[in-house]
C-alpha cells in the first residue's frame, strides 16, 4: 500500500483560537511603533533574524504584494486563521516541537494573537501557560486553541482552551497526555481526537466538548488524523488508514470503511452530494483506485483508476466536489488527481476527460475554474468542459494551490530556504508574486486575500489587488 501523501494539509475546518490571562476586551491593542523594516531577503539570502520585540511591532509593507504585516514577539509555527465573522486574524505562538519542561526550570509558554484582518491593528493577546501547538480554530462565536507540551513522541498536559471574541476567557478541557486535534466543529461542538507517534486505528479517544466546554460523549478511536462533519455524520480519519463515521450527537459509530481518506487543500475529507472517499487498500491493474462511498451507510458506490502517467501506480491525491456554476449538467462530477500526473473530471466511476500534468501532481482545487499543481512548479487552469488548458504558469519549485473567489493561490512547499507564494485572477494574469527567505508557515485564503506566518513571529497579510 502506497505511503501516505504529503498533499493533505488539512487547512480544513473554519478559523481562530486563544488563550492565558484575560486582558480588557474592551481596550484598543498597543499603539503602532515606529515602522522598522519588515527583512524579507531573497531565498538565497540567510541573515539572522532582526531582534524580536517586546510588543507587537507594524513593520512597513513596501512589497506591493502585501496590505500589511506585523511582527509579533513570540515564535510562530503554525498558519494563521482568519475568522470572517468577527473580522480577525488569529495566530497561535510559542516554541512546541519538544517542549516538555525539566525539572527545576520554567516551562514554556505561548500566546494567542488577535489582529484586524484589514489593517493589521492588534484587537487584544493573551499569554498562555503553554504554547499554542496548532493552528487556532474558530466556531460559534468563540475561538479556541490547543495548548500543551510534547515529548516528541506524544503530549504533555494538552488541552482546550476557548474564549469569547473580546478575549475573555471561557473554558478549558482536563489536560491529556497525548496530542490533541481538533478534527471539526458543528453545530456549536467542537470535535477532538487524540494521537501519538505510532498510528493505529484503536487505543486513542476521539470527544465532543459542548458549547460550554463540558464533554458531550467520548469514545475509542483510533489516532486523530482529520474529519469533517456533513448533514449530522462526524465523519473521522482513522490513523489515515481508514474512514469512519460517527453520530454527532451521541458518538455511536454508524459504519467504517477500508482505506485512506481523501480530500483537498480546502478539507481534509471531500464529500460530494451523497458521496464521500478513500484510497482503496487493494490493487488493480493500475494501481489503487478511488472509491466513493455512500455517505448514509458506507456502501460503495462506485471506483475509478485510470492508465498513470509515467508508469507509475495510479494513486489518487485529492478529490474535489464541482459546483453546478462550472456548467456542468451532470449529477455530483468530481475532479481527481492522480499522484502520478492525471487530472480527471469523473463521474459515478467514468472519466469525461483526463488531463495530464508535466510531472507528478500536488493536487487540483475547483473554486471559479478548475486548477491543478505539479512537482515541477506548473499551475494549470483546466476547462471544465475538455481538460484543455486555459493558461499555465509557473513557481520555482513544487506548486501546492488553494482557491480564491478569483482566480487561485499557489506556494511552493514549506521550508528553511523560503518560499515564493503567487497570486492569478481567473484569466491566468498574476496579481502578485512574494519572495522570502524566512521559513514561512502554509498560507491561508479568505476571499481573495492570503494571510501567512513565518517561524520568526512575523503575520503577513498579501494583498487583494497589487
Amino acid at each position: 500500500m502506497p505511503s501516505r501523501r504529503a498533499y493533505l494539509t488539512a487547512l480544513a475546518a473554519t478559523v481562530a483560537g486563544l488563550a492565558g490571562c484575560s486582558s480588557d476586551p474592551g481596550t484598543d491593542g498597543p499603539a503602532d511603533p515606529p515602522e522598522t523594516p519588515i527583512g524579507s531577503e531573497s531565498p538565497t539570502d540567510s541573515p539572522s533574524p532582526p531582534p524580536t520585540p517586546e510588543e507587537p511591532e507594524r513593520l512597513p509593507a513596501d512589497d506591493p504584494a502585501l496590505a500589511w504585516a506585523v511582527r509579533l514577539p513570540e515564535t510562530v509555527e503554525h498558519p494563521p486563521t482568519v475568522d470572517p465573522e468577527t473580522g480577525r486574524v488569529y495566530v497561535g505562538a510559542g516554541e512546541n516541537r519538544i517542549t516538555t519542561p525539566t525539572p527545576g526550570e520554567d516551562a514554556p509558554g505561548g500566546g494567542i494573537y488577535a489582529l484586524d484582518a484589514a489593517d493589521g491593528a492588534v484587537g487584544w493577546h493573551e499569554t498562555t501557560d503553554a504554547p499554542v501547538v496548532r493552528r487556532p480554530v474558530a466556531h460559534d462565536g468563540r475561538v479556541h486553541a490547543v495548548t500543551g507540551h510534547s515529548t516528541g513522541y506524544t503530549g504533555v498536559d494538552q488541552r482546550v482552551l476557548a474564549y469569547g471574541a473580546g478575549g475573555d476567557r471561557l473554558w478549558a478541557t482536563t489536560p491529556r497526555g497525548k496530542f490533541l486535534v481538533v478534527v471539526a466543529a458543528d453545530g456549536g461542538r467542537l470535535f477532538v481526537g487524540t494521537r501519538d507517534d505510532a498510528l493505529g486505528t484503536g487505543g486513542e479517544t476521539l470527544f465532543a466538548v459542548a458549547p460550554d466546554g463540558s464533554t458531550a460523549w467520548s469514545r475509542e478511536a483510533g489516532d486523530a488524523m482529520g474529519g469533517a462533519v456533513d448533514d449530522g455524520r462526524l465523519l473521522y480519519s482513522d490513523a489515515g488508514q481508514d474512514l469512519a463515521a460517527y453520530d454527532a450527537t451521541g458518538g455511536s459509530e454508524l459504519w467504517a470503511a477500508g482505506g485512506e481518506p481523501l480530500g483537498n487543500a480546502e478539507t481534509d475529507i471531500a464529500t460530494a452530494g451523497a458521496l464521500c472517499f478513500t484510497e482503496s487498500p487493494e490493487r488493480n491493474e493500475d494501481g489503487y483506485p478511488l472509491v466513493a462511498h455512500l455517505l448514509s451507510t458506507g456502501e460503495e458506490r462506485w471506483r475509478y483508476s485510470t492508465e498513470p502517467a509515467r508508469g507509475e501506480n495510479y494513486v489518487p491525491v485529492s478529490v474535489a466536489d464541482v459546483p453546478t456554476d462550472l456548467g456542468t449538467t451532470m449529477a455530483n462530477p468530481v475532479v481527481v488527481a492522480g499522484l502520478g500526473g492525471t487530472v480527471s473530471y469523473v463521474r459515478a466511476g467514468d472519466a469525461s476527460w483526463t488531463a495530464t500534468t508535466d510531472e507528478r501532481a500536488t493536487g487540483a482545487v475547483v473554486g471559479d475554474g478548475i486548477y491543478a499543481g505539479d512537482q515541477a512548479g506548473t499551475v494549470y487552469a483546466l476547462a471544465a468542459d475538455d481538460g484543455s488548458v486555459r493558461w499555465r504558469a509557473s513557481l520555482p519549485d513544487a506548486a501546492y494551490l488553494q482557491p480564491l473567489a478569483d482566480g487561485v493561490l499557489a506556494a511552493t512547499p514549506y521550508g528553511d530556504g523560503g518560499r515564493t507564494v503567487a497570486s492569478f485572477h481567473r484569466d491566468g494574469t498574476e496579481r502578485w508574486r512574494y519572495e522570502t527567505g524566512a521559513t514561512t508557515n502554509e498560507p491561508v485564503v479568505a476571499g481573495n486575500r492570503a494571510y501567512a506566518t513565518t517561524e520568526d513571529g512575523v503575520v503577513l497579510a498579501f494583498a487583494d489587488e497589487a
